[in-house]
């Protein structure tokens, strides 16, 4: 949480991106769009490694391809601490949140993203 002006805590809402089975971009919420700043349409189809870079992506293949226990044996996501990228090619430190969803079209994993960029500086 942010503290705003006035003391009061702020909370930014959290950067949503699903992936298809293949690693696709398949969605990505208003809030990923101002966070990355893409427009959704422009992401839709790239690889994920577009906003993540590539050690997330192979953590998220080794999730794909059932190194890890099947997606029903895991309850929760995989909280990781990286970096993300925006589109004018700027990092930022970044948590995220892996999850599954099973879609009739196969399993779709969900990356909630927050910008850690606040929280570093305050660290300072």
């Amino acid at each position: 949480m942010r503290q705003t002006k006035r003391g009061a805590p702020h909370a930014t809402p959290p950067a949503w991106v699903r992936m298809d089975a293949s690693g696709l971009i398949r969605f990505v919420s208003h809030q990923a769009e101002l966070l990355f700043g893409y427009d959704g349409d422009d992401l839709c189809g790239q690889p994920i490694e577009t906003l993540i870079p590539e050690p997330v992506g192979k953590i998220y293949d080794e999730y794909q391809h059932g190194s890890w226990p099947g997606p029903r044996a895991r309850t929760r996501g995989l909280d990781l601490v990286r970096s993300g990228r925006r589109r004018d090619g700027h990092w930022f430190p970044a948590s995220i949140n892996l999850s599954h969803v099973d879609t009739r079209h196969g399993l779709s994993v969900i990356a909630e993203v927050r910008d850690l960029t606040d929280e570093d500086e305050a660290g300072r």
